[in-house]
């Protein structure tokens, strides 16, 4: 009896774990939202947070999965005793209810951060291709230029 209780603690433990791995996730879910808002996005700084996301993201899985294991072996006990667990099940339900909104306010979050990403991309599409074009004409025109210098003999009197 005393290892099911135990395992009710766990239960609960795990669903507190996922509530901070989902405020860590929401935090930098914002950051990035924050730099892709820039005029200049450091796509560098913005590709190690979505590799941070990652690391919560795996770690959540892996919550996920020992909760659902943890759970089929207890269900039957915490169906019988809801009166001595009322305050661990209430817990569960909170966190429950708060994991629920974080994954829904982190979705619209990447919703938007995916419209500004696209932007952001459109724009340094630009950028690239307005280099790429200047340095296109800098080129024509230097090579212009050299014609231009080297056919001036051409015109030049050669009697001395």
């Amino acid at each position: 009896m005393e290892n099911k209780k135990e395992y009710v603690r766990i239960l609960v433990d795990a669903l507190k774990k996922k509530k901070t791995a989902l405020e860590h996730i929401k935090e930098l879910t914002g950051r990035q939202m924050t730099l892709l808002e820039q005029p200049r996005v450091d796509f560098e700084a913005f590709d190690m947070m979505i590799e941070e996301k990652k690391i919560y993201l795996d770690d959540i899985k892996k919550m996920d999965d020992g909760f659902v294991v943890t759970f089929e072996k207890i269900k039957g006990y915490m169906a019988d005793n809801k009166q001595q667990l009322a305050q661990e099940i209430q817990s569960m339900q909170e966190n429950i209810k708060d994991i629920t909104g974080l994954a829904m306010e982190i979705e619209a979050m990447e919703q938007r951060n995916r419209k500004t990403f696209e932007i952001a991309m459109s724009r340094e599409r630009k950028e690239i291709k307005m280099r790429r074009k200047s340095k296109e004409s800098a080129s024509k025109y230097y090579q212009n230029f050299m014609k231009a210098t080297s056919s001036e003999s051409f015109y030049m009197d050669k009697k001395k």
